[in-house]
């Protein structure tokens, strides 16, 4: 083959190699980057030097263009490596492995040119190396394909890429090794061995640039998606005691439409008092501890919001208000006990509790156990008030 043949296949490489390099820069210049992809525009750098060097090659310079070369390559190979690694957490084992094994094969480059030349133990020895990088690539993506998620595709197509990369070199092992067999015969001929050659250059640097771009394209959707999902929760939450907030609360109260339903309205006396007395950090210590109290005492199905300030509601669904005034009690008194547990200031609670009427608006409902509530606090406060405003027993 002359000189423009076996140049011009290592040219369209190069090329191709050029523009993922630019596209990885780009996309590292102008947009927040996952562990990874730095990384990985670095194999691409060291790739293109590579096939550089390699095509650099001349009688004089042969020793010098097949180590530097095939450095450069191997380092691209172990870069890509750890590209993928970061970007899945993995530990460093087979990138580490992969380091302390290039030297080696650097040496075996060396002799195999220097002192006993022979092409073919040197196809085989960067084979190798290349094989355990791309093997090592396509286990970590069918271990995290396999697992049950998002971004499975990017992992699909990551150790196709690779595995594609480990069946093109395979002819190369078959001429490192001797004359293959008959029916592969064809794969000696220099012209298929240069093509095979140069097309798992161009899928290394397309594919793994595409693979790697759309797993980090996946988790940025799922980042996203998880972010909408947070300050959806965000919207309905109270941030200081984890209860819903007013908003929440009308969010569930609607899905409460039938049956009996309770709401009783509570706050904690004289709590502006504590504020000043102690400080709002005990007054948050003071809030934060009634909340546990309302959880620990009422059944999941019973709904607690932080309606505002240190006043709270409490609906309970299914529930008569004579039945609601004896779980108040309970937190009432449960109160009390874990107050001084905690070394907090003694606090009590009052509460106005109302039973639904018919299909009641949830704000009218609210209007008349928010009057039992005024209605215990004008009976003198650290008391439940249902319905009539007759105390609860």
């Amino acid at each position: 083959m002359n000189s423009l043949s076996v140049t011009l296949p290592y040219l369209v490489a190069a090329v191709v190699a050029f523009v993922c390099v630019g596209f990885t820069l780009v996309i590292s210049a102008t947009r927040d980057n996952y562990p990874g992809w730095r990384t990985w525009t670095l194999s691409m750098v060291a790739f293109v030097a590579g096939v550089a060097a390699g095509l650099a090659r001349s009688p004089e310079t042969l020793l010098a263009s097949v180590l530097v070369g095939n450095a450069l390559l191997g380092v691209s190979g172990i870069l890509a490596v750890r590209a993928f690694r970061r970007f899945v957490g993995a530990g460093p084992r087979v990138e580490r492995a992969l380091l302390l094994a290039l030297p080696l094969v650097l040496l075996g480059l060396a002799y195999f040119t220097a002192v006993v030349p022979d092409i073919r133990v040197r196809v085989l020895l960067i084979t190798l190396h290349t094989y355990a990088a791309a093997l090592a690539v396509v286990v970590m993506s069918l271990r995290r394909a396999l697992m049950p998620g998002p971004r499975r595709v990017g992992f699909v197509l990551s150790a196709v890429t690779f595995l594609t990369i480990v069946t093109l070199a395979i002819p190369r092992l078959f001429v490192a090794f001797g004359s293959p067999p008959r029916a592969l015969a064809v794969l000696n001929l220099s012209p298929v061995l240069l093509l095979l050659y140069v097309t798992s250059f161009v899928v290394f640097v397309l594919g793994g640039t595409l693979s790697l771009f759309v797993l980090h394209d996946d988790r940025r959707r799922e980042e996203v998606r998880a972010l909408h999902a947070h300050l959806d929760r965000l919207s309905v939450t109270d941030p200081l005691t984890g209860l819903l907030n007013r908003r929440g609360l009308d969010a569930r109260a609607e899905a409460d439409g039938r049956g009996p339903l309770s709401l009783a309205v509570l706050d904690l006396d004289h709590f502006k008092r504590v504020n000043d007395d102690h400080g709002h950090t005990t007054g948050d210590r003071c809030l934060e501890l009634l909340a546990r109290v309302l959880q620990d005492t009422t059944r999941g199905s019973d709904v607690i919001a932080r309606y505002g300030g240190e006043e709270f509601v409490l609906l309970l669904p299914g529930t008569r208000a004579a039945e609601a005034a004896a779980v108040l009690e309970r937190v009432r008194s449960r109160l009390r006990t874990e107050t001084a547990r905690a070394r907090l200031p003694a606090i009590t609670l009052s509460a106005g509790i109302a039973e639904r009427v018919d299909q009641e608006p949830l704000d009218a409902l609210f209007a008349r156990a928010d009057a039992l509530l005024l209605a215990a606090k004008q009976a003198g406060r650290d008391r439940v008030l249902a319905e009539a405003g007759v105390p609860a027993a």
